[in-house]
């Protein structure tokens, strides 16, 4: 019961927050906020951001249009855990952190154009994945994960190949994925990376 609570409660705070990330400003808080923040004991649980797919390979995770949003709303509604959006590309700024510093535990696995537009989404989820174990699984601490557009590709990858591919750890505790934008039935075509 307490499982199901915990879910609704954090995927109606995430639809919330999604639809100010979405509105790009057209957002008053005055409209958003409810009498009351409802209280929320995160028992431990952490929350990681994952960006999408940028096509200048520069991403400012934690700024107003991306998570910055994200975060604050959910810290002024009562999420005590604690968060971190990752950044994969070499340009990515004010990201908590770097998924770069886990390129040693996937060396050889689909490494090519590391931290270009152009990198494999399958090495992105090796080394996602080895950030979870590093910093959160093996402490422990699960997590639940905020990805939009290519970020839910990659963390779909890395939940998929974490049990059965050897450049993996051996398992990760992610709780909930909540998706936005993602393509998780694939493109028409490649023009719609492009509008």
């Amino acid at each position: 019961m307490l499982r199901t609570t915990t879910r609704a409660w954090f995927s109606g705070v995430f639809v919330a927050a999604s639809l100010v990330v979405l509105c790009l400003g057209a957002w008053s808080p005055a409209h958003a906020q409810p009498t009351s923040a409802p209280a929320y004991d995160t028992n431990g649980v952490a929350v990681i951001d994952v960006h999408g797919f940028n096509s200048g390979s520069n991403v400012g995770c934690n700024d107003s249009s991306t998570f910055g949003t994200i975060q604050s709303y959910l810290t002024a509604h009562g999420w005590t855990g604690g968060q971190a959006s990752v950044g994969f590309y070499t340009q990515d700024h004010n990201c908590n952190a770097y998924l770069s510093s886990e390129n040693a535990h996937c060396k050889g696995f689909y490494d090519s154009k590391l931290g270009t537009n152009n990198e494999d989404v399958r090495h992105i989820a090796c080394t996602l994945s080895w950030y979870i174990w590093d910093h959160y699984t093996q402490n422990g601490i699960p997590v639940k994960v905020i990805a939009h557009s290519m970020g839910g590709i990659a963390i779909r990858q890395a939940l998929f190949d974490t049990p059965y591919m050897a450049q993996f750890p051996p398992y990760i505790m992610v709780e909930d994925v909540i998706t936005a934008g993602s393509p998780h039935q694939g493109l028409p075509d490649a023009s719609a990376f492009f509008f």
